[in-house]
């Protein structure tokens, strides 16, 4: 196959942008499945991958799978881990195996929360992977990964969560953040971030921005929903 298989790891909506402090449990349950949408939908429609797999529990795939199995969407139950710990990883591990099992030979991992992430960025980082050695791209504020590739899917080391970047650079792969489009940087964890996503999202996350404005102007004049640094008693609105 000459094309690329992507995995996203879905987690569970109900636990999802839990760092999303003050925000209704309903509305981070709606943003993150807006989120996933989104990303996914983008993943399939980019004409160089061959096809998506999803990790995720089965509500979630369910979901997924109903709104986008015509677009070559790979449903994958997460794996079971013990203690708990690094689920992330353990996710795009196994979607991975799968990928190659099913004979795919270049493999990418991409976070399912990259609201401004276009068929057009996707392909350009993909183009840019080198034949021999990984690539990713480090998230917005520069400790994190949101994308991770390799023509040899086999030899991908996700380290996924605190401090990635360092992680994956030191492991041998490519920086290429700065060449890329910066929208694949822009995963969502604060409420700074979720400001940003409002001036990029796709179609279903602009959806919901649309029907949850009225809690966002609420929350963002309140302490626990500011757009603003943990510390920094002044709230903003979205812009």
């Amino acid at each position: 196959m000459s094309g690329w298989a992507v995995v996203v790891p879905v987690k569970s909506w109900q636990v999802a942008k839990s760092r999303l402090t003050g925000m209704h449990a309903r509305a981070r349950k709606e943003l993150a499945r807006a989120f996933a949408h989104d990303t996914v939908r983008t993943v399939c429609d980019t004409p160089v991958v061959d096809a998506c797999f999803v990790v995720a529990p089965a509500a979630e795939l369910w979901d997924l799978a109903r709104a986008l199995s015509d677009r070559g969407l790979c449903p994958v139950l997460e794996p079971v881990v013990r203690d708990g710990r690094d689920t992330l990883n353990a996710a795009l591990v196994c979607g991975s195996d799968i990928a190659l099992d099913s004979g795919h030979r270049r493999v990418a991992m991409v976070v399912a929360d990259l609201p401004g992430l276009s068929t057009e960025g996707l392909t350009g980082f993909l183009r840019m992977v080198p034949a021999e050695r990984p690539a990713f791209i480090r998230d917005v504020h520069g400790t994190g990964t949101t994308v991770l590739a390799s023509h040899r899917g086999a030899l991908l080391r996700p380290r996924f969560g605190h401090d990635s970047a360092v992680h994956h650079r030191r492991s041998g792969a490519v920086d290429l953040t700065s060449r890329c489009d910066p929208r694949l940087s822009h995963d969502v964890d604060t409420w700074l971030d979720l400001g940003a996503a409002s001036r990029v999202a796709g179609p279903r996350v602009s959806r919901w921005f649309e029907g949850s404005r009225s809690m966002l102007a609420t929350l963002s004049r309140s302490r626990t929903g500011r757009f603003a640094e943990a510390g920094d008693t002044r709230g903003r609105e979205i812009g």
